[in-house]
């Protein structure tokens, strides 16, 4: 296994004269697609119903619960980065702290579980699927993760939704109300013009 994830590593690893805009949209991706996840989510819900904001909350959970299941992970079972080891080429700077797993594959992955269970949200849940898979794509070719990576952040982001979704009858009738009020009071001007949804 261990063999498999160096090898595979350095068979997607950027080549040593990477510049130009293949770099620059290669960092793009690897840096700012994650992005995405809060855009949706905040655009989620000003206009979306009553549904979407309980899984909107749900998601948010699971994204937490997440990093922080991926940084007690990291802490008891650190993994020097790539560069750290000497592998490959490195494209982009990072603090050496655990290359596995990988935060923006665990918030990435938790959005796109999260998206993905309501009918309502399926297409938000299909962009972030593909933004997700280009990202791990991006940040192992600018050399800051493994593929293994990854794949521990796949399972880490898909067991905190199974864990937050045990709890999604408290996030809809005790969690989300109580979000909402804070909400419409905030937001109250901007509801009144029907410029966001109540």
């Amino acid at each position: 296994m261990e063999q498999m994830n160096l090898q595979i590593f350095m068979a997607m690893n950027a080549h040593a004269e990477l510049h130009g805009f293949p770099l620059l949209f290669s960092i793009f991706l690897a840096r700012y697609l994650i992005y995405l996840v809060p855009l949706m989510m905040v655009t989620g819900w000003l206009w979306g119903n009553s549904r979407e904001r309980v899984q909107m909350v749900l998601t948010l959970i699971a994204i937490v619960i997440g990093l922080w299941m991926a940084m007690f992970t990291g802490h008891h079972w650190f993994y020097p980065r790539p560069d750290v080891l000497g592998l490959g080429n490195t494209y982009l700077s990072h603090s050496a702290d655990s290359s596995f797993p990988s935060d923006h594959m665990t918030v990435m992955w938790a959005a796109t579980l999260g998206f993905l269970m309501i009918k309502e949200m399926r297409t938000r849940g299909l962009v972030i699927l593909c933004a997700s898979l280009t990202v791990a794509w991006a940040r192992i070719f600018l050399g800051l993760h493994f593929p293994l990576d990854m794949i521990g952040a796949i399972v880490i982001a898909t067991t905190s939704i199974i864990l937050t979704k045990i709890f999604e009858p408290l996030i809809a009738n005790f969690l989300t109300p109580s979000i909402e009020r804070v909400y419409r009071l905030v937001f109250r001007f901007a509801i009144e013009k029907k410029w966001v949804k109540r």
